[in-house]
C-alpha cells in the first residue's frame, strides 16, 4: 500500500531523534547498574510507555493522523527516560563528561566486546523485525496484531525478568574478576531460578487471560472485537517465549562477566536462522499466530544453546536444583491455571461488557497472584522467600525513585 509505506517512512524520520535519546539512556543506566543503583534504571522503561501513551491518548487529537501523536510520544517517552538517569547521575559524581581520548588503552577492549555484544542484545529485536517484514504480506492488520501482542508479552520481562539479570551482572562479574567459581555459579543458579520463578506463572497468565487483557487495553473505536480476537491469538502464543526470553537474559550476562561475546553471537546467528525458518514454515497455515510461534521456537532454541554452551564453559551449575525449582514452580502455576478456569467456566467473561471486563479482570489477576504465591509458599518456602525479598527491593527502590 503506498500510502502506508510513505506514513511509515514520515513516522520513521520522525522517531528518528529516539535512538539518539535511548543511546544516552543506555550508557546511564550502564553506569547506575554497576555502581548497582538500580531503582531509575528499573523505572525507565515505564517512561516510554507512558510517554506512548500520552501520544496515543493526548497528542493524537493534534493531528489530522493520530499515528503522528503516538510517534510523538515516543519522543516524550525518551525524553523522560533521560531525565530521569540524571539526578542519580549527578549525586553519584558520576555524571558523563565529553573527553576525546582516542589512544585510551581501554577504549580498544571496550570496542572489540561492544561490537559482538550489541548484536548479541539486538537479536531478539531483529527477530521481531523480521517477523513483521513477513507480516506485511498476510492479510490487513497482522502487523498490528503482532505489535500490540508484543508489547503486551514485553511488560513482565521489562518489569521482573530483565530486572533479575540487570541487578545480577556486577555481582557476576566481580565474581568472574575474582576467579571465584563456584560463587560465580552459584549466582547463575539463583538469577535462572529467580527469573522463572516469575516467568512460568506470568507467561500462564497471559495465555489464560489474553483475551481479557486485550479487550481491555485496546478494544476501542476501530479496534474491534474481531481484532482484539486476533491480537488475543497472538498474545496467548507469544506468552509461551516469556520464560525462555528470561532465560536468555539471564544467561548472557553469565557470558559477557566472562569476557566471552563471541558465544552469544554465534548463538544468535543460529537463532536467526531457526527464526527465518520457522517463519517460512508456519506463516502460510497459521498466518500471524504462525509467525508469533516461529519467535517462541527461535528463543527456546537460544535458550537451549546458551544453557549448554554455558555448562561446557564453567561446568555444572546446580541443573538438580535448578530443575527442582522450576518444577515446584510449575506446579504452582498448574495450580493458579485451575483456580483461573474455574473462574471463566463460572462467569461468562465472553459475554461481558467492556468495561464490566475491566472491573473483573483485575480481582481475578489478583487471585491468581494469591493462588500463587500461597501454594509457592508451601511447595518451597525458600523460592518464597526470595520472592518476596524482590518484591520488597522494587518497592523500595520504587520509593527510592519517586523520591
Amino acid at each position: 500500500d503506498p500510502e502506508k509505506f510513505t506514513l511509515t517512512v514520515y513516522l520513521t524520520r520522525l522517531m528518528f531523534p529516539y535512538i539518539f535519546l535511548i543511546s544516552l539512556v543506555a550508557l546511564t543506566m550502564g553506569i547506575l547498574n554497576s555502581l548497582k543503583k538500580f531503582a531509575a534504571p528499573a523505572a525507565t522503561p515505564i517512561l516510554l510507555n507512558l510517554g506512548i501513551i500520552f501520544g496515543a491518548l493526548v497528542l493524537s487529537r493534534f493531528f489530522e493522523i493520530p499515528a503522528v501523536g503516538v510517534a510523538c510520544g515516543v519522543l516524550v517517552g525518551g525524553i523522560l527516560q533521560l531525565a530521569l538517569e540524571i539526578p542519580p547521575l549527578i549525586k553519584e559524581g558520576m555524571l558523563p563528561r565529553i573527553s576525546f581520548q582516542p589512544k585510551h588503552p581501554a577504549l580498544k577492549s571496550l570496542l572489540l566486546m561492544m561490537i559482538p555484544s550489541a548484536f548479541g542484545a539486538a537479536v531478539y529485536q531483529i527477530n521481531v523485525l523480521i517477523v513483521t517484514f513477513f507480516a506485511s504480506f498476510l492479510p490487513a492488520g497482522s502487523v498490528s496484531y503482532l505489535w500490540y501482542a508484543d508489547r503486551i508479552s514485553e511488560f513482565p520481562l521489562g518489569i521482573f525478568a530483565i530486572s533479575v539479570a540487570t541487578a545480577s551482572l556486577p555481582t557476576l562479574s566481580e565474581h568472574a574478576a575474582e576467579k571465584d567459581m563456584t560463587a560465580f555459579k552459584e549466582t547463575m543458579n539463583y538469577s535462572l531460578r529467580l527469573a522463572f520463578l516469575i516467568s512460568i506463572p506470568a507467561a500462564v497468565g497471559l495465555y489464560l487471560l489474553s483475551e481479557p487483557i486485550v479487550r481491555v487495553l485496546f478494544e476501542r473505536g476501530q479496534f474491534d472485537a474481531v481484532t482484539s480476537t486476533a491480537t488475543a491469538g497472538a498474545l496467548a502464543i507469544f506468552a509461551l517465549k516469556i520464560p525462555f526470553v528470561a532465560g536468555v537474559r539471564n544467561l548472557a550476562p553469565g557470558f559477557f562477566a566472562l569476557r566471552d561475546t563471541k558465544t552469544p553471537v554465534m548463538v544468535s546467528a543460529l537463532d536467526m536462522g531457526v527464526n527465518i525458518i520457522a517463519a517460512l514454515l508456519l506463516m502460510g497455515p497459521m498466518l500471524h499466530r504462525g509467525l508469533a510461534l516461529a519467535l517462541v521456537i527461535s528463543a527456546s532454541a537460544n535458550f537451549l544453546c546458551l544453557l549448554v554452551l554455558f555448562r561446557r564453559k564453567v561446568g555444572p551449575i546446580g541443573g538438580r536444583k535448578l530443575l527442582h525449582s522450576i518444577s515446584r514452580t510449575v506446579l504452582a502455576s498448574a495450580f493458579m491455571a485451575g483456580g483461573l478456569l474455574v473462574v471463566e467456566t463460572l462467569v461468562p467473561l465472553k459475554m461481558m461488557s467492556k468495561w464490566a471486563l475491566a472491573g473483573f479482570l483485575f480481582p481475578q489477576i489478583g487471585l491468581a497472584v494469591i493462588i500463587f504465591v500461597f501454594v509457592i509458599r508451601v511447595l518451597n518456602p525458600h523460592e518464597y522467600r526470595a520472592l518476596m525479598h524482590m518484591v520488597r527491593l522494587r518497592r523500595a527502590r520504587s520509593s527510592a525513585c519517586c523520591k
